[in-house]
């Protein structure tokens, strides 16, 4: 008999074990009041000015500001070429009825022709023309002797 009462009540309570929810009456909140969040109760204090806020931001009592480490300058732009580097190719010569002697020559890939003192491209005349080499001289007064039929690289300065 005390077992069938030990089973009996076991069973009853292993079957209301996790208990039941309660029963709440149905609500309608659409009909409640609206409630101010509690941060608009600290903007409307009246120790509060806007201005204090950006004052935080400035520097000036940020505590996560410092100047400790601060950027590097800006590097300045490179200097402008004062010199520039061209290619020189002495094609040939002829002379005149006359006397005068012409040059043909290609100065970076475009061609051009002159005679004794005369300009060719930028900053370059003509010193003298030899049957095997052109001497031309540069806007710095240096001369430079280009051999006949050969690719030559020489600075000038820039205008």
């Amino acid at each position: 008999m005390l077992l069938i009462v030990v089973i009996i009540m076991t069973f009853q309570l292993s079957s209301h074990f996790g208990g039941e929810l309660p029963d709440f009456d149905e609500t309608d909140l659409s009909l409640a009041p609206s409630q101010p969040g509690f941060l608009n109760r600290l903007a409307d204090r009246p120790s509060y000015t806007p201005s204090q806020t950006n004052a935080t931001w400035q520097g000036a009592s940020n505590p996560f500001f410092t100047d400790y480490f601060t950027p590097p300058p800006e590097p300045l732009p490179p200097p402008k070429p004062t010199t520039k580097e061209v290619t020189i190719l002495f094609h040939g010569w002829f002379e005149s009825s006359q006397g005068q002697l012409q040059a043909f020559i290609s100065l970076d890939d475009k061609k051009a022709k002159g005679g004794v003192k005369d300009a060719i491209g930028e900053n370059l005349t003509i010193e003298a023309i030899e049957a095997g080499q052109l001497i031309v001289k540069s806007a710095d007064e240096i001369q430079h002797t280009i051999p006949f039929k050969k690719p030559t690289k020489i600075t000038i300065p820039l205008p």
